[in-house]
């Protein structure tokens, strides 16, 4: 096994505007939280 080191960031940190974020949970709907997330962190040129 190995560990991985992780942090848990928020979206709205990185973004310059505010985004409507999806309306349900990320299991029933990971499309749009993806692209939500995409949305906020290419605010900050966040998106490599």
């Amino acid at each position: 096994m190995q560990l991985i080191n992780t942090i848990e960031i928020s979206p709205y940190d990185f973004s310059n505007k505010e985004y409507d974020y999806p309306n349900g949970s990320s299991i029933k709907f990971p499309d749009e939280w993806n692209q939500f997330w995409k949305k906020c962190i290419s605010d900050k040129n966040l998106d490599v």
